[in-house]
């Protein structure tokens, strides 16, 4: 299968390379042409066009691109061919008839020839709705007088044609008589002899069948041709009837008959051929034995066939010309044998050409004096101009197929990956997105976003991030723009790589490399000749769902040396991010020499304005003419679903983003089927979640029910009937939700093997019972081989606030308040409010804030559940005005709730550490003796406690040290060595030695997979934590190593030295790359900004300077008094106490 996939594809680049080329001779056409039967109908059609668009515009007649169009419609498969196609070659044979048969007979008969071989096609059906296209007046009196000519050659052949215009069907019904009964009427019923080759045997008994044979074959004609004359009734007789043709408006039996001729030749099918050159009702006929002869002719001039048919073919020729029994003697058929035989003996094959030599010899002394005479002339002259058609024989040499060879074999995969995307179901509601520069841009700068995007690919950007809310279409404009790119690929270009980061084990290493294997279509050889020689547009979908909180730009050292050269396209979520997001996005590579505004960009999908709503609700009633739950009822209209969006109050402000709208049409005809008046209807975000899941299994039961099911299936359907299908099905969804967030921190991608996993959690919602797989195929789950996701990220989401607020569920908290509140209500500590921490979720947090709105009972159970809180755990905000409410004791530690009210709250003895106050309502709120430690309130100083911290463990000795980044090991410095253990048991898992003085300075990479450590030697040294080896020494300073400090990317380190100099490394690669000097006094401490642009470093008196990380330049120079030796800095400021200074 792989070996055969390879040839399509190669055939497919011959294609190609044929489309592009300039000059089309005779051989590239030859070579292109033994393709067509093996093309699918994609390429078989860009051919086609090719073909017919190169001989339209040709100045000159080119026989070969002619020859070569009509085996191209000859070979077509079922629906390849178009009405309009065949007009156009309709229109350019008719136009080049016209002008030249009055030119050149030759030219003329090649058209001609065309023009009936395309007529044969026409007739066999291959082309639909031609009574629309056929323009047969024009056409008739242009064959009418060709049919006139002195040229026996052509005459014939345009009389073909003229037939062939003829039978072209008006209608289905005439096609399918013409199809299955008229080219079987001389074969009737007279029984096929089932013989192997083409047969004498029957030459002398032909005459005599003759006439049995019409007249049973007549009989069965007069009941397959409706409303024709009885040919019985008829006074022209049999014979008569037989000449004159049993079908209206002139049309002959013998063309009928010689297509199915031709049919039985290209199907190999040549007993049954012989058959009907003798018994058909017309073999008797001029036209049909000339047209015999010239088949005869083919076949032995045609090399696909042994040399005993060749051999039969040519004897029959010689015979037709003998034997008068056959047929009555004719000048003008005998003229034409003689002349088919000149051609079998000019054929190439030496065998086939002696044989035809000797028949011909064999000829010269039959029949009478006139006949010996006919042959001495026809002998004497010129051979005919117009040779025999025959199958191309394969060409001498094959310059498409030697240039496409010369494409590096990864090409082909390539172009395998390019076709499998592109065959990919192209989303059809899709409506071209808009978009801003950033989050605080005001709608006033919107661009239209693929236009944006496109840009960036040509650009010289690296990294392109698209924000949006859920919901907001980034991954369809992700995949739309992937199937732009592809479209326009072009070899050796950039190539389109759609990564789904929840789908990649780790993305934030290697993450291209790991996609390609994931494809299974390139070796491990190719994945690193891409690595090397080419270049990627990698568009990143889905970065907040796989949890990440790295730079995957940095951390895939994209654009170094030596590895991926790609752009980024990268989706996230806004609400996943927080203000200072850009480092997290920023490219790394080759900044030096480029601004970095120039390498990083970024966008925000704005909702949908009223005429893009518009338009996605056109594109909807398209796709599925009406959502209406009531087949009574007519359809629903764009007007319709347009008016109940205004009317329903908020509801088409809710409904700005394309996933929420068609929520949205889902719900609209059952939510407004029993309602009025249209403002009291309220939907909200979760109301229409909580219909789509209802309707969505709704519709899969009603399918199951009416499905043939087996025996087993429909007794696990029925049981599951009896249960409550749609609430099994809810609970089912929500318990993987659950699970998903409990065992993969709610990473979204599944994978599943079930003989490896059949014992793990995941058995319960993906193994093979038939009940949890007749409702997992009920979900709202996508596969992707073993991987299974649900349809969006929001679905996840809305089912795991389910978990935790099920309307179908109302009792699973007591609503009881008071004194006896512990018996009533359920621990906390098993609920889901207090499995998982959905501060930082703020999806989920807004499906329960409306679901307290929506159920009274559940704001009831919170309440409950903040005086419980006081005894037993924490809970988090759910939108509640809490204002007079008593709160004394309530445990909220890491709460979000931003903009709640409080104002005259009791909130006496309170935990609120790490709780975010910002914008809340606080008036005459009581506060004291709360914990406030870590609590923000916006852009206010964080409120820090320190009374309280507890001594865990102390160290004694070395002059410095460095916590990990997972806070669980220390590096500390003991002399010349640095030693790295447990932070709490203090035992040494590794020690660094090589420094040939004391160790004066540590630093920790973000990652923590290395250490870069600085000593009065001069020298700095970056390790790997994991191996202890020493990565890189680094040489430059003149005087001892005060300060190190890794970038926020980890791909910088930036030194300080009492030599008075600041420098800074590729942490990668050892390489220098920034001296700044400008400090007075040692340099004691040294620091980078959070973003990664600011360099802060502060000397022993009285100098604090800031520089910018890219460029060296100097920003702030500052003279502080009392300054202490260490620096660093925040988002907004930098700080060397006593010192706090903004930036």
């Amino acid at each position: 299968m792989e070996e055969q996939q390879k040839l399509r594809e190669l055939n497919i680049r011959v294609v190609e390379e044929f489309v592009t080329v300039g000059l089309k001779n005779s051989e590239k056409i030859a070579e292109v042409i033994l393709l067509g039967p093996f093309l699918g109908q994609e390429y078989y059609r860009k051919l086609l066009n090719c073909f017919i668009g190169e001989f339209e515009a040709a100045k000159l007649l080119d026989t070969d691109l002619l020859q070569g169009l009509v085996r191209l419609v000859q070979c077509a498969g079922p629906v390849y061919l178009q009405p309009d196609d065949i007009v156009r070659i309709l229109v350019v044979l008719r136009t080049r008839l016209q002008d030249t048969h009055q030119q050149t007979t030759k030219h003329t008969y090649y058209l001609t020839l065309a023009l009936s071989r395309v007529l044969d096609v026409m007739v066999e059906g291959k082309v639909q709705d031609l009574s629309r296209v056929v323009d047969h007046e024009p056409l008739s009196a242009l064959l009418g007088q060709l049919m006139e000519s002195s040229d026996l050659y052509l005459k014939h052949q345009a009389s073909y044609a003229h037939q062939g215009l003829l039978h072209v069907p008006n209608d289905e019904t005439r096609r399918q008589f013409v199809l299955r009964h008229a080219g079987n009427i001389a074969m009737g019923l007279l029984g096929v002899a089932s013989v192997c080759k083409l047969d004498l045997s029957g030459l002398s008994e032909g005459a005599e069948k003759l006439q049995d044979a019409t007249a049973s074959v007549l009989k069965l004609g007069t009941k397959v041709v409706g409303g024709a004359q009885s040919l019985y009734e008829s006074s022209q007789g049999i014979a008569a009837s037989v000449r004159g043709g049993i079908f209206s408006g002139g049309r002959l039996l013998w063309y009928t008959a010689l297509c199915e001729a031709r049919e039985h030749i290209q199907n190999g099918r040549l007993s049954d051929f012989n058959h009907l050159i003798f018994e058909a009702p017309c073999s008797g006929d001029l036209e049909f034995q000339w047209g015999v002869c010239q088949l005869l002719g083919e076949i032995a001039t045609d090399l696909q066939w042994e040399f005993s048919t060749h051999q039969h073919a040519a004897e029959l020729l010689a015979e037709f010309y003998r034997n008068d029994t056959i047929c009555d003697s004719n000048k003008e058929l005998d003229s034409w044998v003689l002349q088919i035989l000149r051609q079998v003996v000019a054929s190439p094959d030496a065998a086939i050409s002696s044989h035809a030599q000797l028949l011909l010899q064999g000829l010269d002394k039959k029949g009478d004096i006139g006949k010996q005479a006919l042959y001495r002339d026809v002998m004497s002259g010129i051979m005919s101009p117009y040779p025999l058609q025959t199958h191309p024989s394969a060409p001498l040499s094959s310059p498409l197929l030697t240039r496409v060879q010369g494409i590096p074999n990864v090409e082909y995969d390539l172009h395998r990956l390019r076709m499998q995307r592109l065959k990919e179901p192209e989303n059809a509601l899709y409506v071209p997105p808009q978009a801003k520069p950033t989050l605080q841009s005001s709608d006033d700068s919107l661009f239209p976003l693929m236009e944006k995007a496109l840009e960036f690919v040509t650009g010289s950007g690296q990294v392109f991030l698209l924000l949006g809310d859920s919901g907001g279409g980034k991954s369809t404009f992700n995949l739309q723009l992937e199937r732009t790119l592809w479209k326009g690929y072009k070899r050796g270009g950039a190539i389109p790589l759609h990564i789904n980061l929840p789908a990649i084990d780790n993305p934030q290493q290697d993450m291209i490399t790991k996609q390609l294997q994931q494809l299974h279509l390139f070796s491990e050889v190719q994945i690193q000749e891409l690595r090397q020689s080419r270049q990627f547009i990698v568009i990143c979908d889905g970065y907040d769902e796989s949890q990440l909180k790295k730079n995957i730009y940095a951390s895939n050292f994209l654009n170094q040396p030596g590895q991926w050269k790609a752009k980024l396209v990268i989706s996230c979520r806004s609400q996943y991010l927080g203000s200072d997001y850009r480092s997290r996005f920023q490219p790394t590579g080759d900044r030096y020499q480029q601004p970095m505004a120039d390498l990083f960009q970024e966008a925000v999908i704005t909702s949908f304005s009223r005429s893009q709503i518009e338009q996605y609700v056109k594109q909807s009633v398209q796709k599925v003419p009406s959502y209406a739950v009531d087949t009574s009822q007519p359809s629903w209209m764009v007007a319709d679903y347009m008016e109940k969006l205004s009317k329903i109050p908020e509801l088409i402000e809710l409904v700005a983003n394309p996933f929420l709208l068609t929520l949205a049409l889902k719900a609209l005809p059952k939510a407004v089927r029993s309602a009025q008046d249209l403002s009291t209807i309220r939907l909200t975000r979760v109301s229409l979640y909580d219909s789509y899941i209802e309707q969505w299994l709704y519709t899969d039961k009603l399918r199951l029910e009416d499905s043939t099911l087996s025996t087993e299936t429909r007794v696990a359907l029925d049981e599951l009937l009896d249960a409550d299908f749609i609430q099994v099905g809810v609970n089912l969804q929500k318990d993987l939700a659950a699970a998903i967030f409990k065992h993969q921190e709610g990473t979204p991608v599944v994978q599943y093997v079930h003989h490896y996993e059949k014992l793990s959690w995941k058995a319960a919602f993906f193994s093979t019972d038939t009940k949890i797989t007749m409702l997992r195929e009920s979900s709202l789950l996508t596969r992707s081989g073993n991987q299974y996701r649900f349809i969006h990220r929001s679905i996840l989401e809305y089912l795991y606030s389910r978990v935790i607020s099920d309307p179908s569920e109302p009792f699973q908290l007591s609503a009881h308040t008071g004194s006896g509140i512990s018996k009533s209500i359920e621990t906390l500590a098993n609920h889901p409010l207090n499995q998982k921490s959905i501060v930082d979720e703020p999806s989920i947090l807004q499906f329960v804030v409306e679901r307290t709105e929506l159920d009274p009972l559940f704001k009831t159970v919170l309440l409950a559940a903040v005086e419980e809180s006081k005894l037993d755990a924490r809970v988090i905000r759910a939108g509640v005005r809490f204002n007079g409410a008593d709160l004394r004791g309530s445990r909220i530690p890491g709460a979000d709730i931003r903009g709640g009210q409080f104002d005259s709250a009791d909130m006496q003895g309170a935990d609120l550490s790490d709780v975010s106050l910002a914008k809340t309502w606080l008036r005459q709120a009581n506060l004291s003796d709360t914990k406030m430690t870590g609590v923000q309130f916006g852009s206010k100083t964080i409120v820090y406690e320190t009374a309280t911290w507890t001594k865990i463990v102390s160290y004694i000795g070395g002059y410095t040290l460095a916590i990990s980044p997972t806070t669980q090991e220390l590096a500390k410095a003991q002399d010349d060595d640095v030693e790295i253990g447990d932070i709490l048991t203090g035992d040494i898992r590794i020690v660094l030695p090589g420094h040939r003085g004391s160790v004066a300075c540590i630093s920790y990479s973000p990652d923590g997979e290395t250490i870069a450590t600085g000593a009065i030697d001069n020298t700095i040294r970056i390790w790997s934590t994991s191996s202890r080896d020493t990565l890189h020494v680094l040489r430059g300073h003149t005087n001892l190593i005060s300060g190190v400090a890794f970038s926020p990317t980890g791909l910088q380190l930036v030194s300080c030295s009492f030599d008075k100099t600041v420098r800074t490394w590729n942490a990668q690669t050892g390489k220098p790359l920034l001296i700044l000097e400008g400090h007075d006094d040692p340099i004691r401490s040294v620091a980078f900004s959070p973003d990664g642009r600011q360099i802060a470093s502060v000397d022993e008196h009285s100098g604090l300077r800031l520089w910018d990380a890219h460029t060296g330049i100097l920003n702030v120079n500052l003279l502080v008094m009392f300054p202490r030796f260490t620096v660093w800095c925040t988002r907004r400021m930098v700080t060397s106490l006593p010192h706090v200074l903004k930036k």
